[in-house]
């Protein structure tokens, strides 16, 4: 059928009154059970580590990406000939629509291709990245929850076992099963962990404000007087404080494929309260050649050696780069 048979036909449905060919609305009521998992996830990661938000954030991103690109690449299914003998004037016989799903393969590329953006972070376990911090004492562990590095990993473990099976009571989607695998949520974790980067951004309220006072057109005069007379118990009651900039954290893939020195060429730099657009900004600490390595330091590279190297447990490696080389003591030992 060609495009301006379907028209003729749609016409002939509507002029009897009759519904077009287009799917009714379907409304659906919420889903009382999945809104309550979604509060026990948040509670749950309220009271253990924050970083589960974000890991979240991160699934569910990856799960709406990967939804787009099978919908882009997999191939329709056939569409039947619509209403054969569809001619003004006659009855309007059966159609019949039907799509292939996407093949397991196909979901698998999909969400290959969804998860490049984290692709390229150091993405060790959380359980497995963590060192036991040194404020751990024996009266930290009491009462049998932690008393060693083995019991503090698999406690870790366990925190990320619980909210990922709280996640999946509303996130589960069974076409990426992988996206759903503890290793992979607790590299998630890790990544963030280790990654991160603080991150401020404008107050959402005071750009509101801004919006409302400023002359940019944005509103016509009453819309504009309205919105101050609505706005402004709000901020009187937020005080002088609604204007502060929001402070987190946040992962940015290319300063993640930066590499530490305890000797950096390089620092993340950032102005809190003034540099509000969410950015990362890298700066050169030292003239660099083209071809040589940017790198930042994850730590502060002021402590001395063995501080330095202790701090560094957290990512897995022992530091060797130049300046490490030369604090070493000859025979392997950290000098002082």
């Amino acid at each position: 059928m060609s495009f301006d048979d379907f028209n003729t036909v749609r016409e002939a449905q509507r002029a009897p009154g009759l519904s077009s060919l287009a799917p009714a609305m379907v409304i659906v009521p919420p889903n009382i059970g999945k809104a309550e998992a979604v509060r026990a996830f948040k509670a749950h990661a309220d009271s253990t580590n924050d970083i589960f938000h974000i890991a979240a954030q991160v699934i569910a991103r990856v799960i709406l990406e990967a939804s787009k690109a099978v919908t882009a690449t997999s191939t329709p299914g056939k569409i039947h000939d619509i209403c054969t003998s569809a001619l003004p004037g006659q009855p309007l016989q059966g159609c019949e629509v039907s799509a292939r799903e996407a093949t397991p393969q196909e979901n698998w590329a999909a969400l290959q291709e969804a998860w490049k953006p984290f692709k390229v972070a150091w993405k060790a376990p959380w359980w497995d990245s963590a060192a036991t911090p040194e404020d751990m004492t024996p009266e930290a562990f009491r009462e049998g929850r932690l008393s060693s590095h083995t019991q503090l990993h698999t406690y870790l473990r366990g925190l990320a076992e619980d909210s990922l099976t709280l996640l999946k009571e509303f996130l589960y989607d069974e076409r990426f099963p992988a996206l759903f695998d503890l290793e992979v949520y607790g590299s998630i974790i890790g990544m963030f962990e280790l990654n991160n980067l603080s991150l401020y951004v404008a107050s959402p309220v005071e750009d509101y404000a801004l919006a409302c006072t400023a002359d940019t057109g944005s509103f016509d005069p009453g819309e504009q007087h309205m919105a101050q007379l609505l706005s402004r118990p709000v901020l009187n009651g937020l005080g002088d404080s609604y204007d502060a900039a929001c402070e987190g954290s946040c992962f940015y893939a290319l300063q993640s494929c930066l590499n530490h020195s305890c000797a950096p060429n390089a620092h993340a730099f950032k102005r809190k309260n003034t540099d509000t657009d969410g950015s990362a900004v890298i700066l050169a600490k030292q003239d660099i050649a083209s071809g040589e390595e940017v790198s930042l330091s994850y730590i502060d590279e002021s402590m001395p050696y063995h501080e330095r190297q202790a701090a560094l447990k957290d990512y897995g490696f022992t530091c060797a780069c130049t300046r490490c080389s030369a604090d070493a003591a000859p025979a392997g030992k950290a000098k002082a």
